[in-house]
């Protein structure tokens, strides 16, 4: 009979085998389950990787397609709704779609000088990824932007005016009155009256196409207000007022800015620089102008410089340039403050007074009134760019226009022909998915 010491050492070894093979199993089979485990989840991670790529592919071919679109639908602005989805479209292993949004006033149907934001939408399994882009009108420009001045109604000179590459126009009549002498071009729709002196040529043309109604309340839509209240006695006078720089209140990064002259009463531009896209707008019998030395020019290149809007058609507009420059020392004015260079935008800046500026205006000046309201170029007005009017026009007293070939070239928005929709080159964006 074997010694019961010796029996209860087997069973204890029997024992500990036995936990030694229970425990490698279960080891085993954690390891089993881990390597399973791992192996889903690296198959779900490589499924998603693909997923994802494609669902990026389809993005980016949902933008070709709803271009396409577009382009193939001259009434796409009322086919599709603002900030609406359209019905996905299975595309490979996934489907496409797209959504337009009117990022100025939310409505695409309004005007056809509207900019829009495309959201391209690819979607594969569970991914879905959003390329968005700012879409432009790529018609022609504007006809009347290779003038250097345009009357929608007549247009008369006197005294002696200069216009270089390109003409004064009219959709109308032209007059050169006797003793009054044009140094340029001139063209209009109606029978030209030249009675006075034409150094260049003079034609006989077809009326131009003006901008859109509603040019002027697109801009609107991203201005900053300025009470004519904060404006001291109505008059822009020693100041800066650029993207950087608004005296009068709150700064605007695109520099777009507009105030509103209540009935009988008057704003006035006077040794002042303004590189902004200014806002006017004109109640009854109110008055804008401006007067001796002035530097005014757009805050973009593809932005228009003034647009004066007249409520009523008992209002004025009157703009006087000098042939004197722009002083920073009488009175003391810092023009090229931080914030606002010389050259702008990429010039210099100081904290100094002893600058000089050439006084003129640079860009697009469009003045949106009845008929009734004349648009009075007056006394040394100096200009770069193109003097748009919807009703008529007066020019005188050795007033200097020129072309800028830039603003027909890259025109404002608003200022082209309605054309096909194409992505401005710096806006695409990945969007998150919601």
């Amino acid at each position: 009979m074997m010694p019961s010491s010796l029996t209860s050492c087997r069973r204890g070894r029997r024992g500990s085998v036995y936990i030694l093979v229970l425990g490698m199993g279960m080891l085993l089979t954690v390891v089993g389950l881990s390597v399973l485990t791992f192996a889903q989840l690296n198959s779900r991670t490589i499924l998603w990787a693909n997923q994802s790529k494609e669902a990026t592919v389809l993005a980016e071919a949902a933008v070709e397609w709803a271009l396409t679109k577009l382009a193939t639908d001259a009434d796409w602005r009322h086919t599709y709704t603002n900030g609406v989805e359209t019905t996905p479209v299975v595309l490979g292993h996934g489907t496409i779609s797209f959504k337009l949004v009117d990022e100025t006033d939310g409505d695409l149907a309004n005007r056809t000088s509207d900019s829009a934001r495309i959201y391209a939408i690819g979607r594969a399994g569970a991914a879905t990824r959003i390329y968005s882009a700012k879409l432009v009108p790529n018609g022609a420009a504007l006809d009347v932007l290779q003038t250097v001045a345009h009357a929608g109604g007549n247009l008369t000179t006197a005294n002696t005016i200069t216009g270089l590459r390109g003409p004064f126009s009219s959709n109308a009549i032209l007059t050169v009155p006797l003793g009054a002498t044009v140094e340029g071009d001139v063209e209009a729709v109606l029978p030209l009256v030249l009675l006075g002196t034409v150094t260049g040529a003079t034609r006989l043309v077809a009326a131009k196409t003006m901008p859109a109604p509603g040019v002027f309340d697109d801009y609107l839509a991203t201005a900053t207000e300025i009470p004519l209240a904060n404006v001291p006695s109505g008059d822009i006078k020693d100041t800066v007022l650029s993207p950087a720089v608004n005296p009068y209140g709150a700064a605007n990064a695109k520099g777009v800015y507009h105030i509103h002259v209540p009935a009988d009463q008057k704003l006035t531009i006077t040794h002042s620089r303004l590189v902004a896209t200014l806002l006017v707008t004109l109640e009854n019998k109110a008055e804008f102008s401006t007067s001796a030395t002035w530097l005014m020019e757009p805050p973009q290149q593809d932005a228009p410089t003034l647009l004066v809007r007249c409520l009523t058609g008992d209002a004025t507009v009157r703009l006087e340039g000098s042939t004197s420059s722009l002083s920073e020392a009488n009175p003391t004015t810092n023009f090229n403050p931080p914030g606002t260079p010389y050259p702008w935008p990429s010039g210099a800046t100081d904290s100094d007074a002893t600058d000089t500026y050439r006084s003129r205006f640079i860009g697009l000046l469009h003045v949106i009134c009845p008929s009734t309201v004349t648009t009075q170029i007056d006394n040394a007005f100096n200009a770069k760019g193109t003097v748009l009017a919807e009703g008529p026009m007066l020019i005188k007293g050795n007033s200097s226009l020129r072309t800028d070939l830039n603003l027909y070239a890259n025109p404002p928005a608003g200022y082209r022909l309605p054309g096909p929709m194409v992505p401005v080159s710096g806006t695409w964006r990945w969007e998150q998915a919601p």
